[in-house]
């Protein structure tokens, strides 16, 4: 009797041990996000960024703040203050979730700058602007943009084809998106999107 048990569960045991950790890394926050390039004269770029988190993590941020989450009423500058302190400058040690890969390998960025946040039909937004740490050229060799979390904890999800968007550039610029290969998440079923930004 024992055997036949056991035989009858070891599927149901087996499939609980090999999706119990997807289920602890599945996305538990979505945001989606545009990213827009601003290049200057001289070559070196900034990151104008833009989130939008789904209602759910909206509302939670908000019960942070306000006694009730009222999120019909607009933030005052400062919840957005006290939004910036318990909510964002803590992604600094993260690169705010942005990878730019150059020649030497990835960039580091200076802290955020101009960030503000809003809230329109229930979702909360981030808008703020990100420098890279040392300056560089974009037309000494192309860089790879991407927005991901390691943990896979906060889904970032572009809102267009591309990682990025060139808003100002005077020189000529391509863009070229692909899965970044050597990057899996959630135990690989998962390659986040790159795109290169090629200048001359």
């Amino acid at each position: 009797m024992l055997a036949r048990i056991m035989h009858n569960s070891l599927p149901i045991l087996l499939f609980t041990l090999l999706t119990a950790p997807l289920a602890r890394a599945h996305p538990h926050v979505w945001a989606v996000y545009q990213t827009d390039v601003v290049i200057g004269a001289d070559g070196n770029f900034k990151l104008h960024e833009a989130w939008t988190f789904d209602e759910a993590f909206s509302s939670m941020l908000l019960g942070d703040l306000r006694p009730k989450a009222d999120i019909k009423k607009p933030l005052s500058s400062k919840e957005q203050a006290r939004l910036k302190v318990i909510a964002f400058d803590n992604l600094a040690r993260y690169g705010y979730f942005n990878v730019v890969r150059g020649p030497r390998g990835p960039l580091k960025f200076k802290p955020a700058s101009g960030f503000a946040a809003r809230l329109e039909k229930g979702k909360l937004s981030y808008t703020f602007v990100l420098e890279p740490a040392d300056p560089q050229d974009v037309r000494k060799a192309p860089l790879d943009f991407g927005i991901w979390d390691e943990t896979f904890y906060i889904a970032m999800q572009a809102a267009g084809d591309d990682t990025i968007a060139i808003r100002q550039s005077p020189f000529k610029c391509t863009l070229a998106t692909r899965e970044d290969k050597g990057t899996p998440l959630l135990y690989g079923m998962v390659f986040p999107p790159v795109t290169r930004l090629t200048c001359r």
